[in-house]
């Protein structure tokens, strides 16, 4: 038998995403909405038997389709696809079997039920065990047990569409997350670079820059303040300010002033300094100390 194109194809998420927002399907269900009736199929030859399961099942308040043969049934399938299928086995043409297998071919979503007298049953056992059919109901079937077998098809079928539903938006979610991650790698890739670059401008300038805290601990400093400072000390990160720092900028440091600056001679060297407060919410975080050599410039 020749299938269809749809034969057989797997429904990605974002199909599944893409049927859900036009027609309101779920996992391939016909459904527009979770008020719809479930949609069933009923397939025999015999007009008697389908009249009987029509009344039947409309208790139940289904939406019910019906056909005459698998033939029938795949054009009323292919149309619109229904959530549970009960088909009689015996028929002309395609048998029920075949008409349950080519159905989980196309539409493995729905639920296969197959209708037989006891002379079938090795043959419907093999198809169950191959997984064509969900349920196999004898006949002259009870009207209970037909009931009962197609709620929990109905069941079974809008348990396997909402593990799809869900299987999408983990799927969904997780893809989020590796692009959540990939752009805070990135933004950490770009920080990183930004602080080297940053390091290597402090370290490329020809000034000493100190921060302070409000402790009195020096929390940075680049390698041109040590060269100015002090010609002990070539780490100044952590160590207290008064025991590097000459005593003119000690005493600055510490003033009420936001901005001050000054000039001084310090191991024969000529220097300049200002000093600014930074503040956040009305209080001072630290202090920076930027300190620079005033080299005399002599004309040609």
């Amino acid at each position: 038998m020749r299938h269809s194109p749809e034969a057989g194809q797997q429904v990605s998420c974002a199909e599944q995403a893409d049927a859900t927002q036009a027609t309101g399907d779920v996992g391939g269900s016909p459904r527009s909405s979770e008020k719809d009736a479930q949609r069933l199929l009923i397939v025999d030859d015999e007009q008697n038997i389908l009249s009987s399961l029509r009344r039947l099942l409309r208790r139940e308040s289904y939406e019910l389709a019906t056909a005459s043969t698998g033939e029938e049934a795949l054009r009323v399938m292919k149309e619109r696809p229904a959530d549970v299928v009960i088909s009689d086995y015996r028929m002309p043409g395609m048998t029920g079997t075949e008409l349950l297998r080519e159905i989980q071919s196309r539409w493995p979503d729905t639920v296969r039920i197959i209708l037989s007298g006891y002379s079938e049953v090795n043959a419907i056992i093999a198809a169950i065990n191959e997984g064509w059919i969900y349920k196999f109901i004898t006949k002259p079937w009870n009207d209970e047990e037909i009931l009962l077998s197609v709620r929990r098809a109905v069941e079974q079928y809008e348990l396997v569409a909402e593990n799809k539903h869900m299987a999408c938006e983990i799927s969904r979610q997780n893809e989020e997350l590796l692009e959540l991650n990939k752009l805070l790698n990135q933004r950490a890739t770009d920080a990183s670079t930004g602080l080297t670059c940053t390091q290597e401008l402090l370290e490329t300038i020809d000034a000493g820059l100190l921060a302070v805290d409000t402790d009195g601990l020096i929390v940075g400093a680049n390698l041109r303040a040590a060269e100015l400072i002090s010609q002990k000390h070539t780490e100044f990160m952590g160590v207290p300010a008064e025991a590097v720092l000459p005593e003119v900028l000690h005493v600055a440091l510490f003033s009420e002033d936001a901005v001050a600056a000054g000039r001084f001679i310090h191991d024969g060297r000529d220097l300049q300094w200002r000093i600014r407060a930074l503040e956040a919410d009305g209080s001072r975080r630290a202090t920076v100390i930027t300190l620079w050599e005033d080299i005399p410039c002599y004309p040609a």
